[in-house]
Formats: structure tokens, sequence, C-alpha cells
């Protein structure tokens, strides 16, 4: 029983390392990344809004922000997908980003709806 419980860990764990050999260059690309990319963000903030560029520029870089974070996330998770297997198909990033953000929406609107009684008491509703 005992040996066939170690055995399972055994194999769990070479998988992993396998994948994390194959998907090392992401792996350092979510650290560097995600450490640039909050940089990028604090910087945002002290973007003064005098000329239109500017304006733009504050419209624009959270949206280039967010992008960021997504194919970070994205590329990551094909990183540890499936790794050495040749001749498969793989999803390409654009469809496995957009999946990750349809789950991030779910997630966020079945919370809202889950503490929807809540802000109903916060903004004084009588229902």
């Amino acid at each position: 029983m005992m040996r066939a419980v170690f055995k399972r860990f055994g194999l769990m764990l070479s998988d992993w390392l396998r994948r994390v050999r194959h998907a090392w260059v992401w792996i350092v690309l979510q650290f560097a990344g995600v450490a640039l990319l909050i940089a990028i963000g604090l910087l945002w903030t002290r973007i003064p809004e005098k000329h239109v560029w500017q304006v733009l520029l504050t419209l624009l870089l959270p949206l280039l922000l967010a992008a960021g974070f997504v194919v970070i996330q994205a590329g990551t998770f094909r990183g540890f997908l499936h790794p050495g297997t040749e001749g498969t198909r793989r999803i390409p990033l654009g469809w496995g980003a957009a999946t990750l953000l349809i789950w991030i929406a779910i997630i966020f609107l079945g919370r809202f709806i889950a503490y929807d009684h809540i802000w109903g008491s916060l903004s004084g509703s009588k229902a």
C-alpha cells in the first residue's frame, strides 16, 4: 500500500519537474514580467494629465498592463501543458488568454452575485 503511494508521488514529482524544465522560460518571464508590470503600474500613477497625450496614456496604460498580465499568465499555463508531446496541436495563446479572462469574469460575477444582499444593505435599499 505505502509503496504504491510513494510510487505515485514519485511519478507526480517527475512529471512536475519535466513540466518545469519545459516551461522554464515562461516561469522566468512570469517573475520578471510581473515585477516589471507592477513597476510600470506604480509609474502610471505619477503621470500628470496636463496634455492630451498624457490623458490618452493614462487611459491606455491600464489596458496594456492588464493585457500584459493576461499574456504572461496564459503563456505560463500553456508552458506547463503537454510538455514533450510532438505532433499534438496546442491552443493559440490568444484563445488561452481569452479563456482565462472569461473564467476571471465568471468568478468575479459569481462573487458579486453572492454578495448582492450586502450591497443592497449598504446602499440603504429597502428591498
